[in-house]
C-alpha cells in the first residue's frame, strides 16, 4: 500500500469514527432501541450521553448516563459503561450486546428496594432490600444463561409469611454446563434454612429446594404456617420446594 493510500484510509477511518462519536443519542435511540426499553429527556452522543428517566421491564429508571467502549468492537461485541438510579437504589456495570443478541452484563454493582423492582419481582406484599454484584451476568432473549456473583437481601419482608421481616440472606450464583445454580443461606432472621439450592436449566426450568425449620425467634404464626409444609425430620426441618419454567 502506497502511502497515500494509507493516509486515504487512515483519514476514512478517522472520519468514521468521528462521526460515530458526534452521532445524536436521541436519533440512535428512535432506530435501535428495544420496545422493552422506553427513555425520555435524552442527551449527548452515543458515544456518551445521558437520559433524564426511563424504564425497562417494569423498573423506573433515572439519571442514566453511559460511554461507549470502542475497544469491544474487536471482540465483536458492542459495549457501554453504565450508571443509573432506580427509586432508592443504583446501578453501575459494563453491558456488551455480542453477536446472536447475548446480552452481557459485567462488574455489576447494583442496589435497591424490592418494592421498586417493578415486575422483576412477582411475589405480591415483598420487600427488604436486594444488593448484588456479579462478576457476570448474561441473558439471551430476556432468559438468564449465565451468573456468577452474590446477592444479599437485608430485612426480607413476606407479608403473606410474617407481619415483620424474616431476615437476611445471600445467594451465590455460578454458572454451569447445564445453567445457573445458587446457594441460599440465612444470615439473621426468625428461620433457620440448610441445603438450598436455587437452579435454573438451559431448557429455562427452574427450582428453589431446601429444609427450613423455626429457631427461638421464630412467631408463633410462622411456626403454625410451617406445619402446612409437612412432617418435620428429627432435627425439626421441613422441605420446601418452589418449580417452574420461565
Amino acid at each position: 500500500m502506497t502511502q497515500a493510500k494509507r493516509l486515504a484510509v487512515i483519514g476514512t477511518v478517522t472520519l468514521f469514527l468521528g462521526l460515530v462519536a458526534l452521532f445524536p443519542a436521541r436519533i440512535a435511540y428512535r432506530w435501535m432501541a428495544p420496545i422493552e426499553l422506553s427513555l425520555a429527556g435524552i442527551s449527548g452522543t452515543i458515544w456518551r450521553g445521558a437520559a433524564a428517566e426511563g424504564q425497562v421491564a417494569g423498573v423506573y429508571m433515572r439519571n442514566l448516563t453511559w460511554q461507549f467502549k470502542p475497544l469491544s468492537l474487536f471482540i465483536g461485541k458492542l459495549a457501554v459503561a453504565m450508571q443509573l438510579d432506580v427509586a432508592g437504589g443504583s446501578v453501575d456495570t459494563k453491558v456488551a450486546i455480542g453477536f446472536g443478541g447475548i446480552l452481557t452484563l459485567s462488574d455489576f454493582d447494583g442496589n435497591a428496594p424490592i418494592r421498586s423492582l417493578g415486575q422483576v419481582m412477582q411475589i405480591a406484599g415483598m420487600d427488604g432490600r436486594v444488593n448484588a454484584q456479579f462478576s457476570k451476568l448474561q441473558f439471551s432473549n430476556g432468559i438468564p444463561i449465565a451468573a456468577d456473583g452474590v446477592v444479599h437481601i437485608i430485612n426480607l419482608f413476606i407479608g403473606q409469611l410474617a407481619p415483620t421481616s424474616i431476615g437476611d440472606f445471600e445467594a451465590k450464583f455460578s454458572t454451569t454446563n447445564d445453567g445457573i445454580i445458587a446457594s441460599v443461606d440465612d444470615t439473621a432472621g426468625i428461620l433457620d434454612l440448610e441445603a438450598v439450592t436455587f437452579r435454573l436449566t438451559s431448557d429455562r426450568l427452574y427450582s428453589l429446594i431446601g429444609m427450613v425449620a423455626p429457631n427461638s425467634t421464630t412467631p408463633s404464626t410462622v411456626v403454625e404456617q410451617l406445619s402446612f409444609l409437612g412432617s418435620p425430620n428429627d432435627l425439626g426441618q421441613r422441605e420446601f420446594r418452589f418449580e417452574g419454567e420461565l
